[in-house]
């Protein structure tokens, strides 16, 4: 079985550090100067929208990040077993797809911080992340 460990830790990068974020911004929100936060027009309004808007994207990046750790675990040893010679081509296809799966954690965000802030809900039911 071929192994490549730069291959391994390059796929599990991504999902890792979606991790970390969640799990610092769970307890610590950044402050709204910081260079690394979250910054939508949404977002920025207030200071509860910023809260809430990295609550809620913490949320998701725990959630998102440990299912695509697991996934890409699963998928690249599966492509060593199957198929070794295209291994390389597999790593970089799901290195790819998590790029992806982080640019469309965004709408979610939007969306939360949109229907709890004033958005079409006027029961005054929040939407949870």
């Amino acid at each position: 079985m071929f192994f490549s460990l730069p291959l391994l830790s390059i796929s599990c990068l991504l999902p890792l550090m979606m991790l970390v974020v969640g799990l610092r911004w769970k307890t610590a929100i950044p402050a709204r100067n910081a260079k690394f936060s979250y910054r939508t027009t949404l977002a920025c309004k207030s200071e509860e929208t910023w809260a809430f808007a990295h609550r809620c994207f913490a949320a998701r990046c725990r959630r998102q990040g440990g299912i695509l750790l697991i996934a890409s675990l699963v998928l690249l040893f599966a492509s060593f077993v199957v198929a070794p010679t295209w291994s390389s081509v597999m790593t970089m296809a799901l290195v790819c797809l998590q790029a992806l799966s982080v640019l469309l954690l965004i709408l979610p965000v939007e969306n939360a911080i949109y229907h709890h802030f004033g958005g079409s809900s006027s029961d005054g039911t929040h939407t949870a992340c």
